[in-house]
């Protein structure tokens, strides 16, 4: 079972303002899990796919989670109408970045159990600064 999550950071979004194209800061997935779990991330621009990727994210050690995190080398430096996806078991979560922010953003796919169902979250946080420094 999966569900998404959303999140806003920095400011308020009204979604009938956003934007055509906007930078995707970072991504990253973090497993809240006693388990390690494979996943699969994508990024595409317009049906071009940018980045693929299936990883093991190891399982959350005394409290400290299981991390893995998509170098910025590997993300495009330019602004796009990005959709980022996940797949944990056969659930596919997406988010249209676009739709949700109007700069930059940064994003986070959360492995967790809840009520005894594992679950694969996407999160995102607008990010106020640029992204790599520019």
């Amino acid at each position: 079972m999966s569900s998404l999550g959303t999140a806003l950071f920095a400011g308020c979004f009204n979604p009938d303002e956003n934007a055509e194209s906007v930078e995707l800061c970072w991504l990253e997935v973090s497993n809240r899990t006693d388990t390690p779990h494979e996943v699969s991330l994508r990024v595409t621009d317009d049906d071009q796919t940018l980045y693929e990727e299936t990883a093991t994210v190891e399982a959350s050690y005394e409290g400290t989670a299981g991390e893995l995190s998509v170098p910025s080398s590997d993300l495009s430096s330019e602004p796009g109408a990005y959709l980022v996806e996940a797949q944990l078991n056969d659930d596919w979560e997406e988010v249209y970045l676009p739709d949700v922010a109007r700069d930059r953003v940064a994003v986070q796919a959360i492995i967790r159990t809840v009520d005894d169902q594992l679950q694969l979250e996407l999160w995102h946080s607008t990010h106020p600064d640029s992204c790599r420094g520019n």
